[in-house]
C-alpha cells in the first residue's frame, strides 16, 4: 500500500461574499466550470450595503475560512463621502479583516463583463450601472440583473466562450495602473480578476 505523504498540502477553504445576484451567479458558475473549492455566501444575497457584506465576511473569517473575498460595487459609496470614509476606515482595520480580500469595482461588477468585449483599452467613465448598461448590451443583448436572466444564461461560461478573458484581465490591470494618475473620483476600475488568480494559486 502506498504511503500517504505527511507533507500533502492541506485543503484551503475560501468563501465569496457579494452584493447581489449578479456576483452570486457569476461566481457560482465559475466554481462549477473551474472546479474551484469555494463557497458563495449567502445563498442569494438580500443585503447590499457594505456593512452587511463586511459583517458577513468577518463572520466567515472567524469561522475558520482561510480566505474570504469581499466583493463590492463602489458607485454608491463614492457619491457619499461620509459613507466612503467609513468604508475606508473599516477596510484598513487589519486585525478585524484578517484573511479578508477586498474586491472592488467602480462603478459596478458589470464593468468586468464589458472588458471582455471592448475592441481596445478604454478609460471611459461610467458613474453607475445605468450608464454602463447600454454599452454592455451591445455585446449581451438581453442582459438584465434578474434571476430569470442568470438562470437562462450561464454568465461565466458565456463570457469565457464569447468574450476574451485574457483581454479583460489585461484591461483591468491597466485601469488599476492608470487610476492613481487620474484626478477623477469616478475613474473606473475592477479587481474581479484577482479572485480567479488567487483561487488558481490555491489549487
Amino acid at each position: 500500500m502506498a504511503r500517504i505523504s505527511r507533507n500533502k498540502r492541506p485543503k484551503i477553504s475560501a468563501a465569496i461574499v457579494g452584493e447581489g445576484i449578479t456576483e452570486w451567479y457569476y461566481f457560482s458558475t465559475m466554481r462549477q466550470v473551474e472546479r474551484f473549492g469555494f463557497e458563495v455566501k449567502p445563498s442569494i444575497p438580500k443585503h447590499s450595503d457594505f456593512r452587511s457584506i463586511l459583517d458577513s465576511a468577518r463572520r466567515l473569517a472567524a469561522e475558520g475560512y482561510d480566505y474570504v473575498f469581499c466583493v463590492l460595487d463602489m458607485d454608491d459609496l463614492i457619491k457619499k463621502p461620509a459613507l466612503l470614509r467609513e468604508y475606508l476606515r473599516e477596510r484598513a482595520r487589519n486585525r478585524q479583516n484578517r484573511n479578508i480580500l477586498f474586491v472592488e469595482s467602480m462603478p459596478c461588477f458589470e464593468l468586468w463583463f464589458l472588458l471582455h468585449f471592448l475592441q481596445g483599452y478604454s478609460a471611459k467613465v461610467y458613474e453607475n450601472f445605468h450608464q454602463l448598461k447600454p454599452e454592455l448590451m451591445k455585446y449581451i443583448k438581453d442582459y438584465e440583473k434578474t434571476e430569470a436572466f442568470f438562470r437562462k444564461k450561464s454568465i461565466y461560461e458565456f463570457l469565457e466562450k464569447e468574450g476574451n478573458s485574457d483581454q479583460a484581465r489585461q484591461f483591468a490591470q491597466k485601469l488599476l495602473q492608470d487610476k492613481p494618475k487620474s484626478e477623477n473620483p469616478y475613474f473606473n476600475y475592477t479587481q474581479v480578476y484577482e479572485v480567479k488568480d488567487k483561487l488558481r494559486s490555491l489549487k
